[in-house]
């Protein structure tokens, strides 16, 4: 799946003459929300755009002018119109065309297959010797060193909230190096880093919170690739590029929660813009 997505990844580069500074700003939004409910047959779906000129913004702009001329403004996906998410994906789809620079990844996948690939999380985010997993109690992290002090620190929240954060994190950490593949994929010799300037939503509970501090030091675990710096917007719903992240979060959910998908992985090479979605059942 993963040399399946970089060939693809490297063959788009090459026919939109994708050019890069190895600099890009990134949006991911998650739906319905960052951790387990307890119900085996729910769909939780990631989404991360990406784009090296915040290009997804304007994309943002145009889905809005047709879904909303008045007010060409996207909202919060949960405050759409019955109308407004009726065809949201289709006006989606027919803007993507006109961004072959943005990069649309998502990930579908129930809470059953989410918890029952927490020790593939783990070894593949290269946690093993750091995470401490207890039935019944929290789950510790760690230890990891502070730039600001030698002393080991951890991390310690419920195991719901930790699956979920490794979830995510490995698809960020595979999306991420998926597109160092790509960009490199003719040249090994002096390889480009991928660098994201990454915008997330805000994790459940109070601001910097231990889930969003695990998210972060998991950002920093491995920048051979190039780092990825973690923040989020103090208001959620003021940006284009965080309305677009969850607009997209919430619509492809609904499509897989009701079993009938709304968008497809086929898209022209090179002559729109990259939108790739995965379905874990």
């Amino acid at each position: 799946m993963q040399i399946e997505l970089t060939n693809l990844l490297s063959q788009h580069m090459a026919a939109s003459r994708h050019i890069t500074d190895s600099l890009y700003i990134a949006s991911m939004d998650h739906c319905p929300s960052e951790q387990i409910y307890g119900d085996d047959n729910l769909w939780h779906t990631t989404v991360i755009v990406v784009s090296p000129g915040v290009e997804h913004a304007a994309l943002a702009n145009r889905i809005a002018a047709v879904l909303r001329p008045k007010n060409p403004v996207l909202m919060k996906w949960v405050n759409g119109t019955k109308k407004y998410q009726a065809n949201f994906l289709r006006t989606f789809v027919e803007s993507l065309r006109q961004f072959p620079q943005v990069y649309v990844f998502a990930v579908s996948a129930t809470e059953s297959k989410i918890i029952g690939s927490a020790d593939h999380f783990v070894d593949q985010l290269g946690l093993s010797d750091r995470y401490d997993a207890i039935f019944g109690s929290n789950v510790s992290l760690g230890p990891f060193f502070r730039n600001s002090s030698s002393k080991p620190a951890y991390v310690s929240l419920s195991p719901k909230r930790a699956v979920m954060c490794m979830f995510i994190m490995h698809f960020v950490r595979r999306m991420h190096g998926a597109m160092y593949e790509a960009i490199n994929f003719t040249d090994q010799t002096r390889p480009s880093a991928v660098n994201w300037n990454f915008f997330h939503d805000k994790f459940p509970g109070p601001p910097d919170d231990n889930m969003a501090l695990m998210f972060q030091v998991l950002c920093g675990v491995d920048q051979s690739r190039g780092r990825i710096l973690p923040g989020y917007f103090a208001e959620g719903g003021t940006q284009e590029i965080d309305n677009l992240a969850d607009n997209l979060a919430g619509a492809l959910d609904r499509g897989v929660q009701a079993s009938a998908p709304l968008c497809s992985n086929s898209f022209p090479i090179g002559q729109s813009g990259f939108f790739y979605w995965e379905q874990w059942s």
